[in-house]
């Protein structure tokens, strides 16, 4: 039973994640469909503008009982007779439009009898409660002097404005953005299944078999300044992790499309790390300028200090002319993006199965990130003994 609800309990997670991940990853999916549902429902589900006009029925020389006159002029406007006559004078077509755009208002004690009449437009609607009155006179004075005699009191006003019978529009927008928001949701469901995308640390340690050092926060589309400490989420970790080696080389591979990202991280380690350790880089040509660059101009950090240990990044795609070739096999680090799919994942792990992998770092770019100034020192200082070792190589 246990085991079962943390199932489930892991399912949920999961599934959280992975709805968090693509509302991020795809804010534009979510936008879209809220406005355009906020839009459409009020276009199409929406009751189009409807007038009603009023004309009144006065009963004059009333002979039969006014508590019975209410039921008896209902029954005079509801009889076949007073439907044959409106169709033959060509007020309405047929029966149902009766009864779905006409009504007669009677009410106890009263010798007023409104008819409503509603229509499309202002004008039709008053023009049909007039010939609709007539008509209705006509037929109550069939009654003869014992019952008593009818006329139309006045032309009916033309309405000023509309009646709304549906839901206003701001409601059926509301109900627009909340479908919208469930059919953004519906598709981004069946972009995760098709898309398998890794979300969570623990799924990635499981597929490749080596811990998660650590998930590198990185503004989307913002270097900061080389020659600033960043402060960058999960960067600490990350540093802290790869401190144990010492004048030892690290393998730094990822995918050919998150290049920028793998390069971007290791600029950023090297920045942070060169305070303990003397900083190689062996990759493209502009890498290493920019390391340098880092190196020399950040204040504290001598570049060549012999008297600290080294250590080598080695660029994946570095060109072969660059590369010494080691005595034995060379620690990778695997960088790789959040949500990579779970076949990309598996391929680059069999790209690297007869490598020492150190461990994987995902880097999460996201937008609204600013880099700042922070001090790495203490934390750094104070790396665990637990961290993974690899053999030492001399530099």
């Amino acid at each position: 039973m246990s085991r079962t609800m943390g199932q489930t309990r892991a399912t949920l997670v999961r599934s959280a994640a992975t709805l968090r991940w693509g509302l991020r990853r795809h804010p534009v999916v979510l936008l879209v469909c809220i406005v355009a549902l906020a839009v459409l429902f009020p276009l199409f589900a929406g009751s189009p503008p409807t007038y009603q006009a009023e004309a009144n029925v006065v009963a004059r020389q009333v002979k039969i009982d006014r508590a019975a006159l209410p039921s008896y002029a209902r029954a005079v406007f509801d009889s076949d007779a007073m439907v044959d006559q409106l169709v033959a004078r060509g007020t309405v077509p047929d029966r149902a439009t009766k009864v779905s755009r006409l009504a007669v208002i009677a009410e106890k004690d009263s010798i007023l009898l409104s008819v409503h009449a509603r229509a499309g437009a202002a004008a039709d609607a008053a023009r049909l409660a007039d010939r609709t009155a007539a008509a209705y006179v006509a037929q109550l004075n069939k009654g003869g002097p014992d019952v008593g005699s009818f006329l139309v009191q006045g032309p009916a006003p033309v309405p000023s404005s509309a009646v709304n019978d549906g839901a206003p529009a701001a409601a059926l927008a509301a109900l627009g953005a909340v479908c919208g928001v469930a059919l953004a949701i519906g598709l981004l469901v069946l972009l995760a299944v098709a898309r398998r995308p890794l979300v969570l640390a623990d799924d990635v340690a499981s597929l490749v078999g080596t811990p998660v050092i650590g998930t590198v926060v990185l503004p989307r589309g913002h270097q900061p300044a080389l020659s600033e400490t960043p402060h960058v989420p999960g960067l600490v970790r990350t540093a802290r992790a790869l401190l144990p080696l010492t004048d030892a080389s690290v393998m730094i591979v990822s995918m050919i499309e998150d290049a920028a990202a793998r390069q971007r991280l290791l600029l950023l380690m090297g920045q942070v790390l060169s305070r303990f350790r003397t900083i190689f880089v062996s990759g493209p040509t502009d890498l290493r300028n920019a390391m340098i660059e880092c190196l020399v101009s950040a204040p504290g950090r001598e570049v060549g200090d012999a008297t600290r240990p080294g250590l080598e990044f080695i660029d994946a795609i570095a060109p072969a002319d660059v590369l010494e070739v080691p005595h034995w096999r060379l620690p990778v680090l695997l960088v790789i993006r959040n949500g990579m799919p779970r076949a990309r994942l598996r391929l680059l792990v069999a790209d690297n199965v007869d490598e020492e992998i150190l461990g994987v770092v995902i880097v999460d770019e996201r937008g609204g990130l600013r880099g700042r100034r922070t001090s790495l020192t203490g934390w750094l200082r104070s790396a665990s003994s637990s961290a993974p070792t690899v053999p030492a190589r001399a530099t």
